[in-house]
């Protein structure tokens, strides 16, 4: 990250600064814009130090502006680590804990590229399609493709690291706050304090009984009571057909004898009855 803050620190500094060696000829105030659009801090420009000119005093501004911008980033740093308490986060070593902003870091980089990557595919396909007309002016169509190319990736890479450095400066971690929790209503056994001879002594009172349900009326019984009869299955009346259950002719007989029903009760039945297991009305 400090290699971007040193990345858009320059860019601005190459784009204000047309002529090193006079100092009178820098836009100071324009750097100054730039720092606060992207690091979201005011500087003045006439904190700014000017020197006489040359690449010392070129070198001596970028520092200054680096390192105003290193110190805002420290902060930044730790605003974004803190829990909700506004405690610093720790490591299980007690360390402090930076995850939170390597984490935030990688998304903005990753968000960023995705989009500028997009943007310089179709700039170079509008370059292609009109880098014809420099042979117009005595230049090779290849050499100005890469030429313009590279000028257009530099400017990409600007750009990104514009995006990257004031989205980080400015955004804010925000925590949700839990729902709230329902209270249950429990009823407890409470205990009540009774003075007795012997001293004070503690009688637990006791728990709620079961709310009773509401007697029916003697009307809603008798229903009830009818309604219970229709429905009970019974073997004496109604119209069912019943099929008498009849032993086999090898099967024990029912009287309990032990012999076999067609030596036994067989016969009797079937003259009293008629056809063995045949169906009979009731009713």
């Amino acid at each position: 990250m400090l290699d971007r803050i040193y990345n858009v620190v320059a860019a601005s500094m190459q784009k204000h600064i047309k002529d090193p060696e006079r100092t009178d000829s820098w836009n100071f105030p324009d750097i100054a814009l730039d720092f606060g659009r992207a690091f979201n801090a005011e500087i003045a420009a006439a904190d700014m130090p000017r020197g006489h000119g040359g690449p010392e005093s070129v070198d001596k501004l970028r520092n200054w502006l680096f390192d105003k911008a290193s110190k805002l980033y420290e902060e930044r740093e730790k605003k974004l680590c803190l829990d909700q308490t506004g405690q610093p986060l720790k490591t299980p070593a007690g360390r402090p804990a930076y995850g939170r902003a390597r984490q935030l870091e990688r998304f903005l980089l990753l968000q960023s590229l995705d989009q500028h990557w997009k943007d310089h595919l179709r700039n170079l396909e509008v370059i292609k399609g009109s880098i014809h007309w420099e042979s117009y002016a005595q230049k090779d169509p290849k050499d100005a493709y890469k030429k313009k190319g590279h000028e257009a990736f530099e400017a990409m890479l600007d750009s990104v690291d514009f995006e990257v450095i004031s989205t980080f400066y400015r955004i804010e971690v925000q925590f949700e706050e839990p729902p709230p929790r329902q209270e249950v209503k429990v009823s407890a056994m409470h205990p009540t304090t009774t003075t007795t001879s012997g001293g004070a002594g503690v009688m637990a009172s006791p728990m709620p009984s079961t709310p009773e349900m509401p007697k029916p009326t003697q009307e809603q019984a008798q229903t009830r009571q009818q309604m219970d009869a229709a429905t009970r299955p019974s073997a004496d009346t109604g119209f069912m057909a019943h099929k008498k259950k009849v032993p086999g002719p090898n099967d024990p007989c029912h009287c309990g004898s032990g012999k076999k029903y067609k030596k036994c009760h067989m016969n009797a039945d079937q003259a009293g009855s008629g056809t063995p297991g045949a169906t009979t009305l009731r009713g």
